[in-house]
């Protein structure tokens, strides 16, 4: 969530607003984006950044998932090493001139890459760039495309090196036990959960996240400045029937589809490794009269 363009973490109230919901793919969407991900964001952080635009209250947390976008689709090339006495502002990535030349100018840019119509029209109007000070619509083009190339780097928290930050076992585990007692007191008809495979999808048609689009580029056999073959679809890992990359909980080289792990951890499942000793121990949103169970 955003609030006055700047990150909060999610609250008492976020969590007793979802408590609501009934449909499994919105818990998925929701633990996975703004039930937790804005902690994520807030720790780690986004460094190297030009210090005299306001991006925070430009683009807010949409900024580096807009590169992001790019860099999936090959618009935007990031060193694969650097030495390490390399400084910094040098081992930055870029939108090579090879590819920016095919664009007549940035707003060309940014409806041929689809950010024009993503993130609710985030580039679709100049005063929305506001951050970036200037004053008409090929100035902020210019602008907003220039940083979303340069990205800048993010903070560890911010990237699959999240795990190594004490904070990531916390803020995971509360978004386990949360969903584990939406399952026991469906068990117990007192809430409604679907037990249904799905997963809320926002891409581009919805004005969503730069994170989550319809657009799956194939990498394979690409080389020096081709691009990838990039197709409608959704990345594999959220279907069904996807094959999980880790496997042997239960110590028989067994492996886990998405929906045969959901199974397994099942608080009602005997074969489950581990439990929490309390479900509904919230003691900060007690205190709020914030409560859901």
């Amino acid at each position: 969530g955003e609030k006055d363009g700047g990150w909060v973490f999610p609250g008492c109230s976020d969590f007793q607003v979802a408590w609501e919901y009934s449909s499994l793919g919105r818990y998925f969407s929701n633990l996975n984006g703004f039930l937790h991900g804005p902690v994520h964001v807030m720790i780690g952080g986004q460094w190297w950044v030009n210090s005299s635009y306001d991006i925070n209250i430009t683009l807010g947390g949409n900024y580096l998932l807009a590169s992001k976008y790019l860099w999936r689709q090959g618009y935007v090339r990031c060193p694969k090493l650097c030495a390490d006495d390399t400084p910094a502002e040098h081992c930055v990535c870029s939108c090579p001139t090879e590819l920016m030349q095919h664009f007549n100018d940035s707003r060309a840019f940014l409806e041929g890459t689809g950010l024009y119509n993503i993130s609710n029209g985030m580039f679709d109007n100049y005063k929305k760039l506001r951050g970036f000070d200037c004053n008409h619509t090929t100035r902020c083009h210019d602008l907003a495309v220039k940083e979303l190339c340069h990205v800048g780097h993010a903070g560890e928290m911010f990237t699959s090196a999240a795990p190594w930050d004490p904070t990531f076992w916390p803020i995971h585990g509360t978004a386990e036990r949360y969903l584990m007692l939406k399952r026991i007191m469906a068990r117990r008809n007192e809430t409604e959960l679907e037990d249904v495979w799905d997963y809320h999808h926002l891409g581009i048609d919805d004005g969503g996240s730069p994170s989550d689009t319809f657009h799956v580029c194939d990498w394979e056999g690409v080389t020096g400045m081709e691009m990838p073959n990039c197709t409608r679809g959704v990345c594999p890992g959220h279907h069904q029937f996807d094959l999980i990359p880790m496997s042997n909980f239960l110590g028989r080289n067994e492996t886990y589809t998405n929906w045969e792990f959901w199974n397994l951890m099942d608080p009602f499942n005997d074969e489950l490794p581990y439990t929490y000793d309390t479900f509904d121990h919230y003691p900060a949103c007690t205190a709020q009269n914030k409560t859901w169970w």
